[in-house]
C-alpha cells in the first residue's frame, strides 16, 4: 500500500495521474484522414483529436478482442436420445424440485435410483411386494404433521442404538478430554457367530495355519497365528482366538490395557486386538 500523501501538491499530482490513466483507456486517437480537418476545420496544428467512450465500453471491446466468447463451448453435452419435459404434471414437478434441491446439492444418480425403487413400493407397483393392513394408507394416516414424522424416525433410531448397547464415555489423556463411543465387543462377536452361515474359528481349517507370506489383512500375520498356537497349547484343542481389528476414529482408544475373555461352546476364547 502506497504511503499517504501529505501535501496538496502531491494529492493534485496523484489525481492528475489517475485521470490520465483513465483517459488512456477511454479515448481513441482519430486518424487525420477522418478528423474534422478533412471537412475544412482549422484546429491548432499540434492538437490531436480523440473519440471518447465509457470505461465499460472499452472493457467490453477489450474482451471481445480476446475472443473468449467465440472460443467457448456449451458447459455440457446433451444425452443421446434425450427426452425432456417428462415432469409435466404438478406432482412430478414437485418430485423433480425435491430431487434437484434436497440437501442443497440434490440427489446423485445412485440416490435417484434408490428413490425410484422406493416409489415403486410406495405406489404399490413393485412386483412381489407384500400386502398388509397399511397397503392402501397414505402417509397422513400415520403421521399428521412433519414434526410427527421426524419424531417417529428419531424414536426408532434411538431405540435401535439403545437396543444394540451403544455407550459413550469421556476419555482423559493428560489434560485433554475425548468423547468415545463403544459397544461390547464380545456381544458383537457372539451375535456375528450366531447369525453367520459359516463359522471358521481358526486361521486354518481345523487349527492355526502355518506361517506364510500372505498379508491380505492384519490377521494374516505370523504373530496372530503364533498367538493361536499358544492359546491352544495352554487351553487345549477346544479353544480359539477371536481376532479383532480395532479402528479409532476421532477418539483415542483407552490405554487401560483391558483384555477380553469369554466362552464359546464350552471352549475358551481369547481376544487378540490389532490397532488401526
Amino acid at each position: 500500500m502506497p504511503p499517504p500523501l501529505s501535501t496538496a501538491a502531491e494529492r493534485a499530482a496523484a489525481v492528475d495521474a489517475h485521470i490520465k490513466a483513465l483517459l488512456s483507456i477511454a479515448r481513441v486517437l482519430v486518424p487525420p484522414s477522418t478528423s474534422t480537418r478533412s471537412r475544412g476545420a482549422t484546429p491548432a496544428a499540434d492538437e490531436p483529436e480523440y473519440n471518447y467512450s465509457t470505461l465499460s465500453t472499452h472493457v467490453q471491446a477489450l474482451y471481445e478482442m480476446m475472443e473468449d466468447n467465440s472460443r467457448s463451448t456449451p458447459l455440457i453435452s446433451r444425452r443421446k436420445y434425450a427426452k425432456t419435459g417428462k415432469f409435466d404434471r404438478y406432482r412430478l414437478r414437485v418430485l423433480q424440485d425435491f430431487v434437484l434441491g434436497v440437501g442443497g446439492a440434490g440427489l446423485g444418480k445412485s440416490d435417484q435410483e434408490k428413490l425410484f425403487n422406493f416409489f415403486e413400493i410406495w405406489d404399490r407397483v413393485k412386483k412381489g411386494m407384500p400386502k398388509d393392513s397399511g397397503h392402501w394408507h397414505t402417509i397422513k394416516d400415520t403421521f399428521a404433521t412433519p414434526t410427527a414424522f421426524a419424531n417417529a424416525v428419531r424414536d426408532d433410531v434411538e431405540d435401535a442404538v439403545l437396543e444394540e448397547g451403544w455407550k459413550k464415555v469421556t476419555l482423559v489423556e493428560g489434560d485433554v478430554k475425548y468423547e468415545g463411543f463403544f459397544r461390547s465387543a464380545m456381544e458383537v462377536v457372539l451375535t456375528q457367530i450366531e447369525n453367520a452361515k459359516k463359522v471358521q474359528l481358526w486361521s486354518g481349517p481345523d487349527g492355526p495355519a502355518p506361517p506364510s507370506d500372505r498379508r491380505d489383512s492384519p490377521l494374516d500375520g505370523d504373530a496372530f497365528k503364533l498367538c493361536e498356537e499358544e492359546v491352544m497349547r495352554v487351553n487345549g484343542d477346544n479353544s480359539c482366538v477371536l481376532g479383532l481389528h480395532l479402528f479409532s476414529d476421532l477418539s483415542q482408544i483407552s490405554w487401560s490395557g483391558g483384555t477380553l475373555r469369554g466362552s464359546v461352546d464350552d471352549g475358551w476364547v481369547a481376544a487378540c486386538g490389532v490397532g488401526g
